[in-house]
């Protein structure tokens, strides 16, 4: 197991960043919706960092497996309404704009190793 000082890093990290999705989510008084998979995501993060920091390991990937769930429904369902809001606008162009979000998402789900960008950024810090 790595050193627990990193995973208490990233841990301070999400927990910094929930703090202001919550923010917004106060704040905002249209679109709340949006913001919804945004505070689930960073929330399962800081309830991994919370399990791996207290040394329950078998739980890391229950955790993982709702993290990608939520992230593919959100990635879809966004796909979806935009494809859907650009054909009842008959505004064919942005569809095809929207092809290759469907092949990364279709190759991201078929691989199952999608790392996403908030997964990514507390690795360099």
């Amino acid at each position: 197991m790595k050193n627990k000082s990193v995973f208490i890093i990233r841990l301070i990290y999400y927990i910094i960043i929930l703090i202001f999705l919550l923010y917004l989510f106060g704040k905002t008084p249209n679109g709340k919706i949006v913001l919804i998979p945004f505070l689930i995501c960073f929330l399962i993060n800081i309830i991994k960092y919370i399990v791996i920091i207290t040394g329950k390991q078998r739980y890391v990937k229950w955790l993982n497996n709702i993290f990608l769930i939520v992230f593919f429904m959100s990635w879809f369902s966004f796909l979806s309404y935009f494809c859907y809001i650009s054909f009842i606008s008959k505004n064919y162009i942005m569809i095809l704009f929207s092809i290759p979000f469907w092949i990364a998402g279709i190759i991201f789900l078929k691989n199952k190793s999608i790392l996403c960008l908030w997964a990514l950024i507390p690795k360099f810090l």
